[in-house]
């Protein structure tokens, strides 16, 4: 992923629009989807890994019954 891609996702996902993206970045709207919809499936595809090894360093120090 480039820099510009992940601005353009995290704009998306805080309610920025397909078509004022467009024009920030001067991109089509298809392309400003297809940003969208690559840089989602990759943060997908590493975001379980991520979640878990925080899930296992912070169970052993978080918790004392």
């Amino acid at each position: 992923m480039r820099q510009p891609d992940t601005s353009i996702y995290e704009a998306f996902m805080r309610g920025d629009s397909v078509g004022s993206l467009a024009k920030r970045f001067k991109l089509d709207k298809s392309q400003i989807k297809k940003v969208i919809n690559r840089v989602g499936t990759e943060r997908n595809s590493t975001k379980p890994e991520v979640l878990h090894e925080l899930h296992a360093t912070t169970a052993h120090t978080g918790r004392n019954i």
